[in-house]
């Protein structure tokens, strides 16, 4: 809850870099769309369990808080690693690709 009042209060006091902050968040998010279906497709499951994975990735990230020049888009990643997971004799059914997701985040 103090994290949220101190950013509150910094954004307060500084428009222009809410203002930037809000942009470079549109952008990103307009981005990992195609990148999330195409990883969606490395990985050998629905496109939509891709983009739910990315969006909590992202609310994650967001709600604890990043540094600069973290990556909180690790779709790549998470597709490599979930296509061996989610094989017929892989640890998890594909269901539970947005849970991996989560736990990723």
């Amino acid at each position: 809850l103090a994290y949220a009042k101190e950013s509150f209060n910094f954004y307060k006091k500084n428009k222009l870099r809410l203002k930037n902050e809000i942009l470079s968040g549109l952008t990103v998010s307009i981005a990992q769309v195609p990148e999330s279906v195409a990883f969606s497709f490395v990985a050998k499951v629905d496109p939509l369990v891709g983009l739910y994975a990315t969006f909590f990735l992202g609310i994650i990230t967001a709600l604890i808080g990043g540094r600069p020049g973290m990556v909180s888009g690790a779709a790549g990643a998470m597709a490599v690693v979930a296509v061996q997971i989610m094989e017929p004799n892989g640890l998890l059914p594909v269901e539970k690709l947005v849970s991996l997701g989560e736990i990723a985040g």
